[in-house]
């Protein structure tokens, strides 16, 4: 199975209760799912299944086909 290194950045924004600005804090990542307001940016990019190392154009692997090469 493939596998992929997944990039991602939201934007979250709502009001959160607290008795401080601390617990206020909590709750709100507590409930983060219920803040979501957009995704920013995301970026998926195959890599390799062996070590998870990034592929090259051709898609082999940098680190093991250098692995290799060395041996």
């Amino acid at each position: 199975m493939a596998k992929y290194k997944i990039s991602a950045v939201y934007e979250y924004e709502g009001v959160a209760e607290g008795e401080n600005e601390r617990e206020a804090e909590t709750n709100f990542l507590k409930d983060l799912n219920d803040h979501y307001s957009t995704t920013e940016s995301f970026e998926i990019e195959e890599v390799c299944a062996e070590c998870e190392g990034d592929l090259d154009l051709d898609g082999s692997c940098f680190a093991c086909r250098d692995d290799e090469e060395g041996e």
